[in-house]
């Protein structure tokens, strides 16, 4: 056992070397210095401003990273939005684009028109309907005209034209809302229907220069008026047929035909004016039989309505059948050949047969054929020919029918009429036409 009082005073001299040579230490590295003598660190208060502007500084950068980031996130976030709508959007448009686009049938009817058989037309076309017998002709407002298998989308406007001689012509647009839902189980889901297409009537004065005509019977001279030649056309042949004038006034008439329809003479062989002038008989015996017949007819009527057919169209060698008999021409030998009728060049008659001059008042018909292509058939009613009346001078020089007072109760001016009619045919479309109405009969054979 140790002795406490010798460990003692042995601590003690220890403690206090160190603590000498501590104090030697400071003295020689300056560690016993203040702190601002030294030098070596800023004081206290400027520490603590540096650290707050550290601190601040990382916390602004933190808090604008933080902004940064939520905007972008945001920005993110609207994009992916806006593509949402704008990808709604489009399917939205999408779906009303096939909607707009999808295409349904109609089928519309005409049942009735005044003036009757008014022509039909469709977006400006020329309609063409087929017969039993496979030809066609044009589409007109009969009894019950129908026109089937329209296609029809929500954009789909149809214009359809009406027409007839001494009418306004008339166009009604429809549109899709304007079809009805049809009632046919077995038809198309859309149609529409004219009970009755009625025209206004062309009421101005035939003549501009009416005041100058002078009065027959009662009637006001300007009164006669394009649609009051077509109403009174028939029963003014009606009221000439038994006027027989006598030789003289029958030359005089006959000479007024012939300077007013020039195909006349052209259909005259062997015939001049001249001939009208002298005592000899008429028809002279000398004259081709055609010709013989056609004065003969011109002079047992003389007050008869008489026109001229221009035919037109756009196939080469289309044979022409007037009255169902081929239409005959006179070559330049003598022999006698069919009408055929090229591209570009019209043909125009107002003869046909052995002489016989074309009566407007006769229900006519013609038919049409080429090849490689339906035939084209037609029937001429009265009402359709188109009068054109000569200048007012030489309308005054125009001999008048004496028409008795009893049956003169219209202003009967009919005999100053040239009366024609034009026929233009494209068989080209009636192809078209039937290629699809081919189409359609092999639809309706596979659903059935």
């Amino acid at each position: 056992m140790m002795k406490p009082e010798k460990q003692d005073n042995n601590t003690k001299i220890n403690l206090q070397e160190i603590a000498d040579q501590h104090e030697a230490l400071q003295t020689m590295f300056g560690l016993n210095k203040s702190v601002e003598s030294r030098g070596v660190f800023e004081p206290v208060e400027k520490k603590s401003s540096a650290r707050a502007i550290i601190v601040i500084a990382v916390s602004l950068a933190v808090v604008v990273g933080c902004v940064a980031m939520w905007a972008w996130g945001q920005r993110e976030i609207r994009r992916q939005e806006e593509a949402r709508v704008i990808a709604k959007k489009q399917q939205e448009l999408e779906a009303e684009k096939v909607r707009r686009n999808q295409i349904e049938y109609a089928d519309i009817a005409f049942l009735d028109s005044f003036p009757p058989n008014v022509d039909i037309s469709m977006d400006g076309k020329k309609l063409y309907a087929r017969s039993q017998n496979g030809s066609y002709t044009e589409l007109r407002a009969r009894e019950s005209t129908w026109i089937q298998n329209l296609p029809v989308k929500e954009s789909t406007v149809i214009k359809f034209g009406f027409e007839a001689e001494g009418f306004h012509p008339m166009t009604r647009s429809i549109a899709y809302y304007d079809w009805f839902p049809s009632n046919k189980p077995s038809g198309n889901p859309l149609q529409k229907i004219f009970k009755r297409i009625v025209l206004e009537p062309e009421v101005k004065p035939m003549f501009e220069e009416c005041s100058q005509l002078p009065q027959i019977g009662d009637a006001d001279p300007c009164e006669w008026s394009v649609f009051r030649e077509i109403v009174f056309r028939e029963r003014y042949a009606g009221a000439v047929s038994a006027l027989q004038p006598d030789d003289a006034q029958k030359r005089q008439i006959l000479k007024s035909l012939f300077e007013r329809n020039p195909l006349y003479l052209q259909a005259a062989r062997g015939f001049e004016l001249s001939m009208l002038d002298s005592k000899s008989p008429l028809p002279d015996p000398e004259l081709p039989d055609a010709t013989k017949t056609l004065i003969k007819n011109l002079l047992d009527h003389p007050y008869g309505l008489y026109g001229s057919i221009t035919i037109e169209t756009d196939s080469p060698e289309t044979r022409v059948f007037f009255m169902s008999e081929p239409l005959m021409v006179v070559k330049e030998s003598g022999s006698m050949a069919q009408v055929k009728i090229q591209p570009d060049s019209p043909y125009t008659f107002s003869v046909y047969g052995q002489g016989r001059p074309i009566q407007i008042t006769d229900t006519l018909s013609i038919r049409l054929e080429t090849d490689g292509a339906p035939a084209y058939v037609t029937e001429i009613s009265p009402h359709q020919w188109h009068c054109t009346v000569p200048p007012i001078e030489q309308a005054l020089q125009v001999p008048a029918p004496d028409i008795p007072a009893e049956i003169n109760t219209s202003d009967y001016r009919h005999y100053l009429c040239t009366y024609s009619l034009k026929i233009s045919v494209k068989f080209e479309e009636i192809k078209a036409v039937e290629a699809e109405a081919l189409k359609q009969r092999e639809k309706s054979e596979e659903k059935s």
